[in-house]
């Protein structure tokens, strides 16, 4: 009886060290994700300034910008 006792604890202590192994992974790529997330919101005012030009009211598409 000991001897199976001691191989289903070695067994769930094994599956536990994996859990966490996974885990570690897991908020790893989560860091990763995040901080690649973060350098693109970085890059992102940029592009929303041209956006915002495109969409002003004062030049609308399809209409000359002068009246005559």
């Amino acid at each position: 009886m000991r001897r199976i006792m001691a191989m289903a604890d070695r067994a769930a202590l094994l599956s536990f060290r994996g859990l966490v192994a996974l885990n570690l992974l897991f908020f790893f790529c989560f860091l990763l994700v995040a901080l690649i997330a973060a350098r693109t919101v970085d890059a992102a005012p940029q592009v929303a300034q041209a956006a915002d030009h495109v969409l002003s009211p004062v030049a609308t598409q399809g209409e000359p910008t002068r009246k005559e």
